[in-house]
């Protein structure tokens, strides 16, 4: 028989992060703790998660630059096939010089 009490310890060990979740739907309060790599003094999650968000406005913000970069790209590369298909099919369509007899 289960304990009402029991809790299951779940270790993430190359976060840093411990998970406490009760094993009952009555206890399922969760608490994570942290330690930075000094031991010295808990991470405030608060500015973790702000900064987690301030990467992840920049990380954006770079794949939507990147994208116009490449929409550029491939928009010049359609414009030089393109021109090379017009200039091929003008060099088919040129009188050729007739052969002396």
């Amino acid at each position: 028989m289960r304990s009402e009490n029991a809790t299951m310890d779940i270790s993430y060990p190359d976060s840093g992060f411990e998970m406490d979740r009760a094993s009952t739907p009555e206890q399922s309060s969760v608490s994570m703790t942290s330690t930075s790599k000094s031991g010295d003094e808990p991470v405030n999650f608060s500015n973790l998660f702000e900064q987690l968000k301030r990467e992840m406005k920049e990380m954006r913000e770079r794949d939507a630059q990147i994208l116009a970069d490449l929409q550029r790209v491939e928009t010049q590369i359609q414009s030089v096939k393109q021109a090379q298909i017009l200039a091929s099919l003008q060099d088919e369509f040129e009188p050729v010089e007739s052969m002396p007899l």
